[in-house]
């Protein structure tokens, strides 16, 4: 069992989470140390809570809770990342939720707002925040994470250069702080920047074959040519119950493929137990009108001669849940091999069409300057009698529910 201690950045100093129960009581509330005294901010604490204004109660079950803090957390909503966090540690199996009695193995710092779709909110008064938690840095001598909103926020706390900071992670959804303290088990925490886009979810690389050219006995041996498969979300002992359509044989000349699958619950389960728990997606070949996902699974598999890939994001309407690249290539200068998978997940409550044009360039060099000209140019075309890269679009529509 794995002791976490949550703390919460205030301008006021950090306030540990001290415990969460569930109470058959009228409405959630707050109080202070373990003791009877309610705290002014349990109507916002309900509000989080309550089934159709919050999200607690819809992800984690009971109607009402008792949270109990060191000391006051005033007006505001950056305590909502924390007791999110809290209430999925204290509703796991594999961690504990540190008391101000329990000894913890990891502690965090956290401050970020969330939203009903469960994404992360930048918050204010970041600079105080970070200078009222210095004693609790010092304390803690180096072993102190900070998860907080990414962008703005993120990049300034790098700035600060803070003394005693084991991490800083910042998160673009609930997905990923769950990450970070290691209750998603199928997406390991890694440590975002201002311009990542996609989660593409990729882990160590393994030999699938290597293939022996035979040639004409006068010739020889030609050299054998060996391939590598990086990722770790399709691997070979569910292939066979991975469903797919039939593979297209490409062309010679092409330089890559991009091929769309759908995310769907197993039986029993909903959309919103594959953004924060450790319930993995089934996933299928999607056909427009057939069955609705929880989200996308794009296939990127480049094809030699090309060695580069990048990804640009075109949003014609509507939104899609996006997280942090884990691979440099995708950006368009690092060679990559593949095949590649990039996640995209539907907000829970989607109040608008869907409409996304996502353009892969496949290049046997740099694709850098092309991805930059697509980005600030939609009507910008690429030089398709160019043999050196090649482009293919890739459209995801889905119609409000």
């Amino acid at each position: 069992m794995k002791v976490i201690r949550i703390l919460i950045a205030t301008t006021g100093g950090v306030v540990a989470i001290d415990r969460i129960t569930a109470e058959r009581a009228p409405q959630s509330m707050v109080c202070l140390g373990r003791t009877s005294k309610v705290l002014p901010i349990s109507g916002a604490y309900d509000d989080f809570v309550r089934p159709g204004s919050g999200v607690i109660a819809r992800e984690f079950g009971s109607q009402s809770y008792r949270l109990d803090l060191s000391d006051v957390v005033g007006s505001g909503e950056s305590w909502q990342l924390g007791v999110f966090l809290a209430h999925a540690i204290a509703r796991s199996d594999s961690h504990e939720l540190a008391g101000s009695d329990t000894v913890a193995q990891n502690t965090y710092l956290v401050t970020g707002r969330v939203n009903y779709d469960l994404e992360i909110e930048s918050v204010d008064h970041i600079d105080e925040k970070m200078n009222a938690a210095a004693p609790a840095f010092k304390s803690a001598d180096g072993a102190l994470d900070v998860i907080l909103p990414h962008g703005a926020n993120a990049d300034r706390v790098n700035a600060l250069l803070i003394d005693g900071v084991a991490g800083i992670h910042p998160c673009a959804r609930i997905a990923d702080a769950l990450s970070v303290i290691g209750l998603l088990a199928s997406m390991p925490p890694v440590k975002m920047t201002q311009d990542t886009l996609l989660v593409v979810q990729r882990g160590s690389s393994r030999p699938l074959l290597s293939v022996l050219l035979v040639g004409l006995a006068i010739i020889g041996i030609f050299w054998g040519v060996l391939s590598w498969h990086q990722g770790d979300i399709i691997n070979a002992a569910d292939e066979a119950t991975y469903e797919k359509p039939a593979e297209v044989k490409l062309e010679a000349a092409s330089l890559g493929s991009v091929k769309i699958y759908g995310k769907f619950p197993p039986s029993g389960k909903r959309c919103a137990d594959l953004l924060f728990s450790k319930t993995e997606p089934v996933i299928r070949w999607h056909e427009t009108g057939v069955a609705r996902p929880c989200g996308f699974r794009l296939r990127i598999m480049p094809e030699l001669p090309a060695r580069f890939a990048g990804i640009v994001v075109d949003r014609r309407s509507g939104r899609l849940i996006e997280a942090i690249s884990r691979v440099e290539g995708l950006k368009g200068g690092r060679p990559v091999s593949g095949p590649l998978y990039i996640d995209l997940d539907v907000p829970l409550r989607q109040r608008e069409p869907i409409d996304f044009r996502i353009v892969t360039i496949f290049g046997e060099h740099p694709v850098v300057d092309m991805m930059t000209r697509l980005r600030l140019d939609r009507k910008f075309k690429i030089d398709s009698k160019n043999t050196n890269h090649e482009v293919k679009e890739t459209n995801i529509k889905l119609h409000p529910q």
